[in-house]
């Protein structure tokens, strides 16, 4: 391999690694404050199954009102100012406040609530 193509390599994977840690960066600082409650978006871990799911918005004693794609973001309805703390300790992995995803989830393949539909 030429010393060109290397240094475009390597160039291009350390691009693509510091894109990586900004995105999750970006991420993790853009979490819902602990002080938030009400509807919420809960991100799960990809393996958590539905059941699962299910069992730690049972546990932090929040209501399911949907699921988007990928189903392992969920929203729900949480009361308490320690909502996103309960979330956690009962299995998610990040928790946001619903309000910058509007009304849709996962961009054009979301799952709407059926409100949200024309008739």
């Amino acid at each position: 391999m030429d010393k060109d193509r290397r240094f475009i390599l390597t160039a291009t994977g350390l691009f693509a690694g510091l894109a990586l840690a900004a995105t999750a960066g970006v991420l993790v600082l853009a979490q819902a404050p602990e002080a938030a409650e009400g509807r919420l978006v809960a991100v799960f871990s990809p393996n958590t199954d539905a059941q699962s799911r299910f069992r730690a918005l049972a546990a932090s004693g929040a209501s399911f009102v949907r699921e988007s794609l990928p189903q392992t973001m969920v929203v729900v309805d949480i009361a308490g100012p320690d909502a996103p703390a309960r979330l956690r300790a009962a299995g998610a992995v990040l928790v946001y406040d619903q309000l910058p995803f509007g009304g849709v989830l996962g961009g054009c393949i979301a799952l709407l609530p059926l409100d949200a539909r024309d008739p």
